[in-house]
């Protein structure tokens, strides 16, 4: 992938905090206060890091996609007119954000998004494009032609899917993994995230949003602390909306900024390299997540991957989870990914031979974990989307679901004149009936808490118990699995008090 670093000189005052933070060791710096060399660009896996955490605003970070150019990159704010006041204002053009403004245009809004990215060609996470599709999220029908969302009218055709994968599952740091299919489970889709991304963008496109690519927006703007009335953008004027939709992505910062609580319950920050690899010989028709507890000997913090194998693509992912966001590896995070994939003994058993990942192929994220906020809304602000769940792994149709329910709370908002908390408060209680959303609550605690706090010896137990569950029956749709988890391990939950905490959402 070409990721292409601008650094605005003026701005830059030697702070270091682009040292400090990247994880792929891109700058040096010399001595303090100096301004830090972009020693690595090559290395710029597109994280996005030290644009965000750049206090002085001096850098951008292109995540151009392939035979894209700089000079073909737009001026922010292009299709805007800053002089109007839309209905909806939506920060990020990912699947909450486009599920947003696709269904504000279904209900006659007039919608403006704003996009940092470039181009719809490229999102921001590398996620794998798992297409689960809960049936308390939409209406579908699955076949040969493709899958069509009836409730919202999107259809991705058959060209879109990669391949269709029949197993998920958790592996823990032995290797211990939950259940094998069940054969009453039809699986999953599995499309690039990119062509999804880029799917979803063409169909608000064609209803008549707008989208500001290359627009980055810095804040939301109130009047005398009452509700947001525009969204701050840095191409030189305020974007003006009667309600706003955060979709900004996984830190939620400027919803939190505006007052949303969303990271009240911080945990922990990570890093995710990925790599797409070609298929296996023999294809294991699955995905899952393993985790890796901390090595306090080494001084290791702990890990957590992703891994899927089909007959188009193998797909390989591993980031460290630490406390603060600056990098505590001495090595950038895609080396370590390529040692893994050719010598951890978990992806060997689970794929059946060692994976080669090409450097100079790896792509990135950035990932920051917290336990699920009390709320997701303020006076005329709605979070949706990664900006609220765990740690990013609401899963691409869910997010969608969750930008489109964010779009139909407004609209209701916007028909009574009111968009106070009060009146966009039933988001809350919408977004959280989703049954994947609420296991994903309860994942993420296994996921991200349990690993990052738990030694090696805990942690093994407790993935020793999760042999019984059957991810797949959650995953395709609710959260009676996990209730029939805890009903099978009652005694066991009960006299351990030490992992009991990570059991609960």
């Amino acid at each position: 992938m070409d990721n292409v670093i601008v650094r605005d000189e003026a701005r830059c005052d030697g702070c270091g905090a682009c040292v400090r933070n990247c994880p792929q060791l891109v700058y040096e710096q010399a001595t303090a206060k100096t301004v830090p060399t972009i020693a690595a660009p090559a290395r710029c896996f597109g994280c996005l890091a030290c644009e965000e955490d750049c206090p002085h605003g001096a850098l951008r970070v292109h995540r151009l996609p392939r035979g894209m150019s700089r000079d073909a990159v737009p001026a922010p704010g292009t299709g805007l007119d800053g002089e109007r006041t839309y209905d909806l204002v939506v920060v990020g053009a990912g699947p909450a954000g486009l599920g947003a403004a696709i269904r504000a245009r279904m209900l006659g809004l007039s919608v403006a998004v704003l996009e940092r990215l470039p181009s719809p060609e490229r999102s921001h996470h590398p996620d794998g494009g798992l297409l689960f599709v809960p049936p308390d999220a939409y209406r579908s029908t699955d076949g040969p032609d493709g899958l069509h969302l009836q409730d919202i009218d999107v259809a991705f055709p058959k060209e879109l899917i990669r391949e269709r994968l029949h197993d998920f599952v958790f592996m823990g740091p032995r290797g211990q993994s939950t259940r094998a299919r069940d054969h009453d489970w039809k699986g999953f889709p599995l499309v690039s995230k990119d062509a999804f991304v880029e799917h979803l963008a063409r169909r608000a496109l064609e209803r008549g949003a707008t989208i500001a690519y290359n627009t980055r927006a810095t804040g939301f703007e109130h009047e005398d602390g009452g509700p947001v009335t525009g969204v701050e953008t840095d191409a030189g004027f305020t974007v003006h909306a009667r309600v706003a939709i955060s979709a900004e992505g996984v830190t939620g910062r400027l919803a939190a900024k505006a007052g949303v609580p969303l990271n009240e319950r911080a945990l922990c920050w990570a890093y995710a390299a990925e790599a797409d690899l070609p298929p296996l010989a023999r294809p294991t028709d699955e995905a899952g997540f393993f985790v890796d507890a901390a090595d306090p000997d080494k001084r290791l913090p702990a890990g957590v991957g992703y891994w899927s194998s089909g007959p188009t693509v193998t797909h390989l992912a591993w980031g460290p989870m630490q406390k603060g966001k600056a990098r505590v590896l001495a090595r950038p995070v895609s080396e370590l990914l390529v040692e893994l994939a050719a010598k951890d003994p978990r992806v060997r058993a689970r794929l059946g031979e060692p994976a080669t990942v090409d450097p100079a192929a790896i792509d990135g994220c950035r990932v920051f974990g917290r336990r699920m906020p009390k709320t997701s809304v303020g006076d005329g602000l709605i979070a949706a989307g990664d900006a609220f769940t765990t740690c990013g792994m609401m899963t691409n149709i869910v997010a969608l679901r969750a930008g489109d329910l964010a779009a139909q709370v407004a609209a209701g908002a916007l028909h009574r004149n009111d968009v106070s908390i009060a009146s966009l408060r039933a988001y809350d209680a919408r977004v959280r009936k989703i049954q994947m959303i609420k296991g994903m609550g309860w994942m993420h605690n296994l996921l991200i808490q349990a690993p990052f706090e738990l030694r090696a010896e805990k942690l093994n137990e407790l993935y020793d118990r999760l042999r019984t569950l059957r991810l797949g029956k959650m995953m395709g749709g609710g959260v009676a699995e996990v209730l029939f988890f805890y009903l099978r391990n009652t005694f066991f939950l009960m006299r351990r008090k030490d992992l009991r905490p990570y059991l609960v959402p």
